[in-house]
């Protein structure tokens, strides 16, 4: 049962989070054992990953407006330190950077507002205490998946990926906890283990990153896609191995004939949705296929199909429609009318011709 209770902490009992969701999905950024959080070399490690993702319109507000505890800062007890107590961000972890970076400031002779530097010794939290380890990972779910400030869709997809496999939630439990539809919560755990099957593997797994999570999410959510990956759900992967590497070789940068690099061929989910228009059009899907042509070329060749299709029936309606056409409009028909009519027998007649014309060659 969760326990939610309202304290002041001073800043330098709050620990940094160096497992952040923020950062989720960076390459070389390995997970720190919960033990070591207190250790200064990483907490200054993080404090300046944050501080580069940048903070400095937050630290104009706090320097102009004092600290607001509008939103409180979520923290839980850190338990391998016993001469002290101290305690973890789980949310809040960039406004806590943010106040340690005006601490130094005052420190180093900036001037800081009075008001603001007392306040740092008294800093409302909301304390955490809970027996179900997944309950720190839904209080931030519920903030960043589907609430007022999202993550990035990899960083949500992990979440949810954890509270199945880590903490064996079900899909609706994810659901419930997280504010989310139960075909939702599907949708990200697929798109996760598509993305990390990617990257484990051996020649296109360094092409990953986290803006390819919009790319698995369409796929593995659009019908046509998952189905030419022939996607396994309950072994999280793809089947059909050629058409796996076909689609990593879309998504990733490549070299062109020139052995110069270009970037990847698609790079829109929006592209990823219209591929199921292509993967049925041989000489579409022949263009898809080929990193030297463009994802555009293929479209076109299956826009230019439906229509050479699509003639059939306009000329029925054209047919219908002038059927229907009565004497006292054709009485009074304008010049431009009459001019349209005569331009539309003229190339009738001219395709008529080119037919016939055609078929007796050919008997």
């Amino acid at each position: 049962m969760e326990n939610y209770e309202a304290r002041t902490v001073p800043l330098e009992k709050l620990l940094l989070d160096p497992n952040n969701y923020r950062f989720t999905g960076e390459t070389n950024l390995p997970q720190v054992p919960e033990k070591k959080f207190q250790d200064t070399t990483v907490q200054k490690k993080i404090n300046q990953r944050l501080v580069n993702d940048g903070i400095s319109e937050l630290r104009k507000s706090i320097i102009t407006n004092g600290f607001l505890p509008v939103e409180r800062i979520v923290v839980k007890p850190f338990e391998h330190n016993d001469s002290e107590d101290l305690y973890v961000v789980l949310e809040g972890n960039r406004r806590v950077a943010t106040l340690r970076e005006i601490k130094n400031q005052a420190d180093s002779g900036i001037p800081v507002p009075e008001k603001l530097l007392q306040s740092l010794s008294n800093l409302p939290v909301i304390l955490l205490n809970s027996e179900d380890p997944s309950a720190y990972l839904t209080i931030m779910g519920v903030r960043h998946v589907g609430g007022i400030k999202e993550w990035g869709g990899y960083q949500s997809a992990k979440l949810v990926f954890e509270l199945r496999t880590e903490h064996k939630l079900s899909t609706p439990d994810v659901a419930s906890k997280l504010g989310l539809s139960a075909i939702e919560v599907n949708r990200r755990y697929r798109a996760f283990r598509g993305i990390e099957e990617m990257r484990n593997n051996e020649e296109y797994g360094d092409h990953v990153t986290t803006e390819l999570y919009p790319l698995f999410h369409e796929a593995l959510s659009t019908t046509k896609v998952k189905n030419w990956l022939q996607w396994n759900d309950e072994e999280g992967r793809a089947e059909n191995e050629n058409h796996r590497d076909v689609f990593y070789s879309l998504i990733s940068p490549h070299e062109d004939e020139q052995q110069t690099m270009r970037s990847a061929k698609i790079d829109k989910y929006s592209q990823v949705r219209e591929m199921k228009t292509l993967l049925d059009d041989e000489d579409a899907y022949e263009s898809l296929v080929d990193l030297n042509k463009s994802f555009s070329d293929a479209v076109a060749l299956v826009k230019a199909d439906q229509a050479s299709r699509e003639w059939v029936a306009k000329v029925k309606s054209t047919n219908k429609s002038l059927g229907h056409v009565g004497i006292i409009q054709i009485k009074n028909l304008s010049t431009v009318d009459k001019k349209l009519l005569t331009e539309l027998r003229q190339l009738v007649d001219s395709i008529i011709e080119t037919h016939d014309g055609t078929t007796s060659k050919t008997q």
